[in-house]
């Protein structure tokens, strides 16, 4: 069971620096010599191992010892002062670090991580340790000596510790140690992980994922959890797609909780046939699930649920990158989406009367920001997508190939869908973050068409895969043709 205490105290209780401080425990690694904890030192094995996930950023110092002199992120107990900086400019940095207490108890590892914050974000700062544990959030912006404790978490040995907060613009320091000075041998393992809201844009397949925020975590930054904290206040009168006026038709979702309930499909694009309510997983085909999405993207984006408040992605505009719809805004192009997809057919003939064009631009917005830009991933070229696809067809087999994989993240295994314009000899394979391929999950020829491949979450030895960020690479006919990520929480 997790463990979470977040305080304000300062504006709470209206405690100074000074006091503050002593409310909680110090962030000195010298123990007070008038301490009642008895000196001499008997070390106790953890009861638990915790281990390092894959792509983890190494904290580096090395383990501690008697008359151990921290120079590598002591923070304030340094002379100098020193603090390992973390990058976030991603939703997710995750460090794996040693700590423990050394010269007869009277001395423990604390380690100190700077982040910069050049605007308001929300925080969730997360750890787990083989020991007692306490992480802090300090401000640090008037240097040590100005030094203020601003949140606080504990966890016993094995227990997840987290702060969740909302911070404004400055420089901030994380401080993990240990919460009790006793029986903590040097070289005790923790994994501290660090997600900040930005500004992202998500696709289909992850809007319409479960939300796994796993058991000891309340608050999560993964797209469906996003979707599910803040689902009701941006739908609150549910979602229309489609026009109603003589002649056309709508699929109307009558709340959150349907547009929730709606997954993505798949086939050619076709334009409604009457008018659905509620429709349910699979009842309509993928370019619904891509418009219902890039609403998804532009209503919370534009009600503040990410970090960039400021910014509404309706606003923002298609690049050159999508031929024919580039330079409309996101907010002209769901418009759009909404006139053609209603039946009205002349509304694309300047943008070429192809409903998989228009399908292909709403996923590449839906992409343009995935991961805020931290994974380079190609998009698709959209230039190869001719105008011969006219609207409401319906049987023919795709003109670009892609991969979906659902559910994504995932707990296990997984559907992987490929779309094939053309029989071919594919692989599918997995590969970690380092390159390394993980799992064939495909090798043979395949016809053109659809086609749902399942993977059961274990790599060619048959061994379940780690928790971490995994690449799906497709060749067909021993070429690389597209490339996918897949969360294995």
């Amino acid at each position: 069971m997790k463990k979470t205490v977040v305080l304000t105290l300062a504006v709470l209780f209206g405690l100074s620096a000074s006091v503050l401080a002593q409310a909680l425990i110090s962030t000195s690694n010298k123990r007070d010599p008038n301490s009642e904890y008895p000196a001499p030192r008997i070390l106790v094995p953890a009861q638990c191992e915790v281990e390092c996930p894959p792509g983890a950023v190494q904290e580096g110092e090395p383990t501690c010892y008697d008359r151990y002199d921290d120079e590598y992120n002591g923070g304030c107990n340094s002379d100098p002062y020193v603090f390992s900086t973390l990058e976030l400019t991603c939703n997710t940095v995750t460090v794996c670090g040693t700590s423990g207490v050394y010269d007869d108890n009277s001395t423990r590892d604390t380690d100190w991580f700077q982040i910069d914050l050049v605007d308001e974000t929300d925080l969730s700062f997360c750890c787990t340790a083989e020991f007692p544990l306490q992480i802090l959030v300090i401000t640090g912006s008037q240097g040590c000596d100005g030094r203020q404790i601003l949140y606080s978490g504990f966890g016993n040995e094995c227990e997840e510790a987290c702060i969740e907060a909302t911070l404004p613009a400055g420089t901030y320091w994380l401080w993990v140690g240990p919460s009790d000075w006793r029986s903590i041998p040097c070289g005790s393992k923790y994994v501290m992980t660090v997600n900040t809201r930005v500004f992202c844009s998500f696709p289909c397949w992850n809007w319409t994922g479960d939300c796994l925020k796993g058991p000891n975590r309340d608050v999560s930054t993964l797209p469906a959890c996003i979707r599910d904290d803040n689902f009701a206040a941006a739908f609150p009168n549910g979602l229309v797609v489609g026009v109603s006026a003589p002649g056309r038709h709508t699929a109307t979702w009558t709340s959150a909780a349907a547009i929730k309930e709606f997954k993505c499909g798949y086939g050619l694009p076709a334009a409604l046939d009457g008018n659905y309510v509620d429709p349910a997983a699979g009842q309509l085909g993928s370019i619904y699930g891509e418009a219902v999405a890039l609403r998804l993207n532009r209503e919370f984006s534009c009600k503040g649920y990410f970090s960039d408040r400021a910014r509404c992605y309706g606003e923002d505009v298609v690049p050159a990158e999508v031929p024919r719809f580039s330079g409309l805004t996101v907010d002209q192009l769901l418009a759009l989406a909404d006139q053609a997809l209603s039946g009205n057919a002349s509304a694309l003939v300047p943008y070429g009367s192809s409903l998989l064009r228009l399908q292909n631009a709403l996923a590449y917005m839906n992409h343009l920001h995935e991961d805020a830009g931290c994974v380079a991933m190609p998009l698709p070229d959209l230039h190869q997508i001719g105008d011969n696809t006219p609207v409401g067809t319906k049987g023919a087999p795709p003109e670009v190939l892609s991969v979906i994989s659902r559910p994504n993240p995932t707990e296990g295994g997984a559907t992987i869908g490929l779309a094939l314009p053309a029989a071919g000899n594919v692989s599918l394979e997995l590969y970690d973050v380092r390159g390394r391929r993980v799992a064939t999950i495909a090798s043979r020829p395949m016809s053109e068409g659809y086609h749902d491949v399942p993977w059961n979450g274990t790599d060619d030895s048959g061994v379940p895969v780690a928790s971490g960020l995994y690449f799906l690479r497709v060749r067909v006919d021993g070429q690389v043709a597209v490339t996918q990520k897949l969360t294995k929480l």
